[in-house]
This record gives C-alpha cells, structure tokens and sequence, in this order.
C-alpha cells in the first residue's frame, strides 16, 4: 500500500509530536501545527532554527536536548535527526509540570527546571516543593517567610554577572539549614525559604546573608534583599512576588544577631 504525500503531509500537521524541517542552512522548510504552538508563529517557513531555541540547557542520553523556545518561553525536549540532503529535523515535546505532564515526564522536567549557573532548583521547581510547605502553614499556623537576595555585577558583563550569583548561592546555602528550601528564581534572584521561621528572626538572618554575601562577591556588586512572611491564602507565586516587591539595599550594618 502507497500513502500519498498528501496523507502524509496531513497526518504530520495533526501529530500531537512538534514536528520541524530545515535545510542544511539552517532555515526552516516545514513546521506542523504542534511545532508552532511549543515554538511560537515564527516557526515558519525560511525561520532560522538559532531564532527558535535558546542555546540546549541539559543534553539528555539517547533522548535529545533540553532547549527553551525564544519566543513562546516553554521547555521543550529536542530530539534532532540529520537528513540525507544535509538538513536537520526537529521533534519536539513539550516538558510540561508533573501535574500536567505526567511523571514520565518528571525526569526531564527537572532537568529543565534547574538553574544552569549554580545547579539550585529553579523558580518553577522551587514552587512545587513549596506546596507542601504553604499546606502545612494553613493547617498548623507554622510561620514560614521567603527571602529573596539580589546581586547584581556592576558593568553588565555576564560572565562577572555568573560568578557573582554563583558565589552568591553558595554563600547563602551555606546560612540554611537541612530543612529549608533554596533556588534561584527566573530573574537570577537567589530565593531562600525558611519554614518554621518568624519575621524577627528571619530578619536577623537576612542580615547574616547580607554580611556573607557582600564577603563573597566583593563590593563591586549591588545587594538588595526582600523579605515576606507567610500570610494566609499565600501561594508560591504571591510569597514570591511580595519578596520581589520588598526588594531594598542590604543594611551597611549587616549582620546583627543571629536568629535561629
């Protein structure tokens, strides 16, 4: 039985896979309709492929590579087949949530959602292992504050800037204990969560941070630090935003008492 280039061309359009085409320049010749929905409308015909995707976040063996799509912002998992005309093909998967996508999915979702400079869990990440945080505050009333610490290299030179969230990570993980939660948010701010935590005495080791941090990265970088407590109702995204909002200067008298 011979299947008609139309079938097929109509069979690929409806695959739920992403599906993608380029020359051996480069250029995009075909894209499906699941492609343009993970890569965004400028999948198109004659779309370079660099214009599509960030440069691979994690390489995965035997299943492709984990890329972010430039436009639309989605994780996606890439698997690239070379072609014999020297073009290359795309198929592409969309690396939602756990909830969303299903636990086979996990593994390469949290790949995807870790911070490719210093290997903290990313935002998203960081979110879901605060769900069970935030439940046990709305059952029990446990206090619980997020703190949010924000270095930023003066000149704008990125590689500076890598090192200076590097060294900044790592001086903050070094001030938690093994029951709090540390990542580093989508904006490059390094989030700490601090369960069974009052405001007084998080606000002693926000200062504590600061003194640490400032001794890591040197006084050629800007420090600014947010602190939110938990508040009934909060959810991830709202403890995170009022940590974001409260954004100020670290103290010039960094380091006070130690509280906890």
């Amino acid at each position: 039985m011979t299947i008609g280039a139309g079938v097929l061309a109509a069979a690929a359009e409806a695959c739920p896979v992403g599906l993608l085409v380029a020359d051996a320049q480069g250029n995009v010749t075909a894209a499906n309709a699941a492609a343009r929905a993970l890569l965004g409308e400028g999948a198109a015909p004659g779309a370079s492929l660099e214009s599509l995707a960030a440069p691979p976040l994690r390489e995965l063996p035997r299943q492709g590579a984990v890329v972010r799509a430039r436009a639309t912002g989605r994780w996606v998992l890439r698997h690239e087949t070379a072609l014999p005309d020297g073009g290359r093909a795309w198929c592409l998967l969309a690396l939602d949530p756990p909830a969303r996508g299903g636990p086979a999915l996990w593994d390469a979702w949290a790949l995807a959602a870790s911070d490719p400079y210093t290997g903290l869990p990313g935002e998203r990440a960081l979110r879901l292992a605060m769900g069970p945080q935030l439940a046990r505050c709305a059952r029990y009333r446990d206090p619980l504050c997020l703190a949010m610490l924000e270095a930023r290299a003066s000149g704008g030179d990125e590689e500076t800037g890598t090192e200076t969230l590097r060294a900044a990570a790592q001086a903050v993980r070094g001030l938690l204990r093994w029951a709090d939660l540390v990542g580093v948010s989508d904006r490059g701010e390094v989030l700490a969560v601090l369960p069974e935590t009052t405001e007084r005495d998080a606000g002693a080791l926000v200062r504590r941070m600061c003194a640490e941090v400032r001794a890591a990265v040197g006084d050629g970088a800007a420090l600014r630090v947010g602190l939110a407590p938990w508040r009934a109702g909060d959810t991830p995204e709202r403890l995170i935003g009022r940590a974001r909002a409260a954004l100020a200067p670290c103290p010039e008298d960094a380091g006070g008492t130690e509280g906890r």
